[in-house]
């Protein structure tokens, strides 16, 4: 379980990366990105791929997720915090993670 955790984060942090370059002009930037990115789902089961299918939403500062801007409960934060199960955002149905 940590191990997809972490690759979701990453993929997570890679995506974010990858939309504050969508501005700059060095599109090889983009692409090695989106490869990592290829590089990280193809590690998964298919059953751990499925987690994508509703997108992954960041949990920011105001403790929203970024995909609908629902305020997420408390409780759900703690146990994204704690990493002990896949929580998913009630509204939107995304993966949540912290980052």
């Amino acid at each position: 379980m940590d191990y997809i955790y972490s690759l979701f984060k990453i993929f997570v942090m890679l995506q974010k990366t990858e939309l504050e370059l969508e501005n700059e002009i060095d599109e090889n930037i983009i692409q090695g990105l989106i490869k990592k990115k290829q590089r990280i789902i193809d590690l998964l089961k298919d059953e751990e791929k499925a987690l994508f299918d509703k997108g992954i939403g960041i949990i920011i500062d105001n403790n929203a997720c970024n995909n609908c801007n629902l305020t997420v409960p408390s409780q759900i934060i703690i146990n994204v915090k704690k990493y002990d199960s896949f929580q998913f955002c009630p509204a939107c149905g995304s993966l949540l993670i912290i980052v």
